[in-house]
């Protein structure tokens, strides 16, 4: 689910997608491509990521009219569920219950690379400039650099799997299944800035 001043946007285990209007509450929308339960989207700047447990990407163009959101591109490459994706106007990317890391080219919406280190499925990650970190089922969180397609960091901690996870320019931040949470701030010489 994401959400705006105009519109919310939730995906569904019915596989849909439901545009609503935030002021009234009231459906807008609705689209089907995928054909099993929505994990996760993201929407920002005329586009939006759609991903599923059907191991698909959806890419959709979006007009000012809830009406006019139209699937451009269908991402396939991922063997298990695809549980999280996030953008900007550069890369897609794409994490999954396979343990990898897609990373795809926002405008043609081409292939780049995998990002393979987790040993199991990944359920959480944040994408910003040239960094992702993400956090699995292995209890792990991995800080990447999406560029180099190499590991920066593995840090560990969490005794479950690791659920949920944000970062800025100074810490990571991490939630797991039974009420952990984990702070990681990185040491003074080192920074997530880009």
């Amino acid at each position: 689910m994401q959400y705006d001043e105009n519109i919310i946007i939730t995906g569904s285990s019915d596989a849909s997608i439901r545009i609503w209007d935030v002021k009234t509450g009231e459906p807008l929308h609705m689209l089907i491509h995928h054909c099993d339960a929505v994990l996760h989207l993201r929407f920002q700047n005329g586009i939006m990521v759609s991903c599923s447990k059907d191991r698909t990407i959806a890419v959709w163009t979006m007009s000012g009219n809830p009406q006019n959101i139209v699937m451009k591109h269908a991402l396939v490459g991922h063997r298990a569920a695809v549980n999280v994706v996030d953008f900007d106007e550069k890369y897609i990317v794409s994490a999954s219950g396979d343990r990898t890391i897609k990373v795809w080219g926002t405008e043609a919406c081409e292939f780049i690379r995998t990002l393979q280190g987790h040993t199991r499925g990944i359920a959480c990650l944040q994408y910003h400039g040239t960094l992702v970190v993400s956090g699995s089922s292995d209890c792990t969180i991995k800080l990447w650099d999406i560029e180099a397609g190499a590991i920066l960091r593995t840090l560990e901690g969490h005794e479950e799997l690791v659920r949920c996870i944000r970062f800025d320019s100074h810490r990571i931040v991490s939630g797991a299944l039974r009420r952990e949470k984990l702070k990681a701030s990185l040491p003074s010489n080192s920074s997530l800035k880009n």
